[in-house]
């Protein structure tokens, strides 16, 4: 018999880190309620209750057997290791099978430890499970870009043809990669809800194939004026009253350690909420 109530399975490349502590705290927080309980699936998982890992016991072999995998076929990320998927699979049917309903919390997983394709024709087969699918980022629809403002491209609006950054061995195969997101995505739109926390973000939402989805904005509009005075006293006894505060995680890997320029707009973290613009220079205002 199954229990009434929901589970949640959140699925991220880690249960640690930015975006593994974000759905850490998704999950908390939802199963304050008590008609919800939880579960997560990652990489490396174990860090907190309920955090389960989707991967072999020999990590050393699986990230050996990742790069030869990467170097042997050029395949971007997201579109690795089946083994794992099914791992993730496995754990999904077990834990639907026990409770009333099931929603799968999707952050980030673009990495060498899942293959989307795998997951996504397993969703599309099972329409009783809601997917909340979080964008920490610009991955889910284009060719392979976590952050496209970096080089000014828009290729991701009609398919990513002939990639003109990142490695050539990739240009080719992020075409394809966009055209199987696309179609992964649009198998489970009537499923899935599309998590965000920007206006920026849901506007080239809606200048993808992400157009018509169902799209969330999970903390509305919220700005500096909103903060509680707590952090306003904060900042004064910082010295850093009379100033604005830039709060950005720098984006390096795919190459110009000289970028400077943010996409952050309406974002909000613990403690407060702050509205940021986008910040093309820079001066004695900011810190």
């Amino acid at each position: 018999m199954k229990l009434n109530k929901t589970i949640i399975i959140g699925i991220n490349i880690s249960d640690c880190g930015s975006t593994g502590i974000i759905m850490k705290n998704c999950l908390e927080y939802a199963s304050k309620n008590g008609n919800y309980d939880y579960c997560a699936l990652t990489y490396d998982g174990g860090h907190f209750d309920n955090s389960l890992s989707y991967t072999p016991k020999n990590k050393i072999f699986q990230r050996l057997y990742n790069r030869l995998f990467k170097i042997s076929i050029n395949y971007p990320d997201g579109f690795y290791f089946k083994a794992n998927t099914k791992r993730v699979i496995k754990q999904i049917k077990r834990l639907s099978s026990k409770y009333n309903k099931t929603f799968v919390h999707i952050h980030n997983i673009h990495s060498s430890f899942l293959d989307i394709k795998t997951l996504f024709d397993f969703l599309s087969l099972n329409k009783d499970i809601h997917v909340f699918y979080t964008l920490h980022d610009c991955w889910s629809f284009t060719g392979g870009c976590c952050c496209f403002d970096y080089n000014k491209c828009y290729k991701w609006e009609n398919g990513c043809n002939e990639c003109d950054f990142g490695f050539d061995s990739l240009k080719i195969a992020t075409c394809k990669q966009w055209e199987i997101k696309r179609e992964l995505m649009t198998s489970i739109k009537d499923q899935l809800t599309l998590v965000t926390v920007s206006q920026w973000m849901i506007d080239n939402l809606n200048s993808s194939f992400f157009k018509g989805f169902d799209v969330v904005l999970n903390n509305g509009e919220c700005n500096i004026a909103n903060t509680p005075d707590v952090d306003l006293n904060l900042k004064k006894s910082l010295g850093i009253d009379n100033k604005k505060v830039l709060i950005e995680r720098p984006y390096f890997k795919q190459g110009n350690s000289n970028y400077i320029n943010c996409i952050t707009d309406s974002c909000c973290f613990s403690g407060g909420c702050f509205n940021f613009k986008y910040i093309t220079s820079f001066n004695n205002d900011f810190i």
